[in-house]
């Protein structure tokens, strides 16, 4: 599926029809007249990729776009712009630092297990997000319906962060950080460029983690450098911690991210391998009620926070802007503004 042609030329029965697209550029989609709700009131669609948030928020203030999503750092300034209408939703996303589970310093659960005890995530919400994110302790958002708040939160405490370091055989050495058989405890946090918040993530966490002891260096990327190291199919990867983030369907089926066949050739890029959430997960897929659905969900969601392969850090808010002539959106939700896209209109 990964290299279908129909990647890049879709077919489908949705409102708009797929007309072009020019990488790293834009998607153009046309209106779809035969479409079964009814002809859509917009004669076309133009998805720009901008990947710089301030490049994005000139364009949108200049009426180059129609909508974006606000950083934080930039909301309060936003939502004096005139022409703009502002909305806050709770999002299927969460932000989390990854570790390739094939290199010898997280293979070791107790050195993960440390790592989050260091993470402060209180700490990066507010200076981050100044309020408008939640911290992070599962493979879900609080938005789904699958969510589970029964998992290990591992809490602030950088004495037990030390404890377990310890434990898995770390020793302070003169320099102030980790070591063992000769090497120190360090590794290296790869992470977007032009994401300033999880720049900045990425700066907090080298922070939290030296007062414990252990040495985080941070490398920005540019986006598509970074995928390419993350999704290589190799095995082991070029990579030793990654932050990023994945957006979540309705639907809680994450097979693609956990399953242990999703590797090396699939999105579980950090190589996780648990028999039983493997086995949970293609229950999930299987079962039709959906209250027993939400049980399995639950066992996954328990069983990775013990693990932690991630360290889940925080559920971002879904802050957009939408200029005032646009209308036809849909409530403010998981799903965005444009749940039907065939009502939405330019006035």
């Amino acid at each position: 599926v990964n290299t279908s042609p129909l990647n890049f030329k879709p077919v489908g029965t949705g409102p708009f029809k797929f007309l072009e697209w020019k990488s790293g550029e834009y998607v153009r989609v046309a209106r779809n007249d035969d479409f079964y709700f009814g002809r859509p009131k917009l004669a076309g669609v133009i998805f720009k990729v901008i990947p710089d948030e301030n490049t994005r928020l000139v364009a949108l203030e200049t009426g180059e776009i129609d909508e974006t999503n606000i950083p934080p750092k930039d909301y309060k300034r936003m939502k004096s712009v005139k022409g703009l209408k502002m909305f806050e939703y709770d999002a299927l996303t969460y932000t989390y630092l990854g570790f390739n589970l094939k290199s010898p310093i997280f293979r070791d659960a107790r050195t993960r297990h440390a790592l989050a005890f260091a993470t402060n995530k209180e700490e990066l919400v507010q200076k981050i997000y100044r309020g408008l994110a939640s911290a992070a302790y599962a493979p879900s958002a609080p938005a789904s319906w699958a969510y589970s708040q029964d998992v290990e939160k591992y809490p602030h405490n950088p004495s037990k962060a030390k404890e377990l370091l310890e434990a898995a055989g770390w020793r302070m050495a003169d320099d102030g950080y980790y070591a063992r058989d000769g090497k120190r405890l360090e590794f290296t946090i790869l992470t977007n460029q032009g994401n300033k918040e999880r720049e900045k993530g990425a700066i907090v966490l080298q922070s939290q983690f030296k007062k414990v002891g252990v040495k985080a260096n941070i490398r920005i990327m540019e986006w598509s450098a970074l995928l390419k190291i993350i999704n290589a199919p190799k095995d082991p990867k070029d990579f030793e911690a990654v932050i990023i983030g994945w957006s979540l369907g309705v639907d809680p089926d994450d097979y693609s991210i956990w399953h242990s066949t999703q590797y090396p050739r699939g999105f579980n890029f950090i190589a996780y391998q648990n028999s039983e959430v493997d086995q949970w997960i293609e229950d999930g897929r299987t079962t039709m009620d959906k209250n027993r659905r939400k049980k399995i969900y639950a066992r996954v969601y328990r069983q990775i926070s013990e693990d932690q392969p991630y360290i889940f850090l925080w559920y971002p808010k879904s802050i957009v802007a939408v200029r005032e002539r646009v209308g036809g959106l849909s409530q403010p939700g998981p799903a965005g503004l444009m749940v039907y896209m065939e009502k939405v209109f330019v006035r």
